[in-house]
């Protein structure tokens, strides 16, 4: 009788081991730097073993990613979505930069927005896809200057907090 009960158990045990579950997700965090500045997202979604969506929005205030001569405003919307092995994420904002030089001279500003914007990230880095506006300007986001694409790969990371 006792093997009967051990397989029968075993049975139950892989049946309720295959059920798929899937869960909701909020998540919200905020970092806050040493010069009043701060980094708050909220996060939203569902997480599954064959799927998941996620979205994303960060708004930055006065943030100072590295240094005190630099700050960051503005807000980024991250769409994340997984289904089976292929993920997608995708960003909309826009951002405003503000840099200080030497006492005395003139902030330098750079402004960034961008819609339906597409990162993958590869062996040999990441790539960007999409639209940028960079002061005004609309480039291809492919195309954009290597200081632009840092300032901006670097910010995007924060979003996986």
């Amino acid at each position: 009788m006792k093997p009967y009960l051990f397989t029968l158990a075993f049975a139950a045990l892989l049946a309720a081991g295959s059920a798929r579950a899937d869960f909701d997700l909020t998540r919200e965090t905020t970092l806050a730097d040493d010069f009043g500045g701060q980094f708050h997202a909220l996060t939203q979604g569902t997480l599954g073993s064959e799927a998941a969506e996620r979205t994303t929005v960060a708004t930055f205030s006065n943030f100072h990613p590295r240094a005190a001569n630099s700050s960051v405003d503005g807000q980024i919307e991250r769409r994340f979505q997984r289904i089976d092995e292929e993920a997608r994420r995708v960003y909309n904002g826009a951002l405003t930069i503000t840099s200080v030089g030497a006492e005395g001279s003139e902030p330098r500003v750079l402004t960034l927005a961008f819609d339906s914007l597409s990162v993958v990230r590869g062996d040999d880095g990441a790539s960007l896809s999409g639209t940028l506006v960079v002061n005004g300007n609309s480039i291809d986001a492919a195309q954009a200057p290597g200081a632009v694409k840092r300032i901006l790969l670097r910010l995007l990371r924060f979003l996986h907090y």
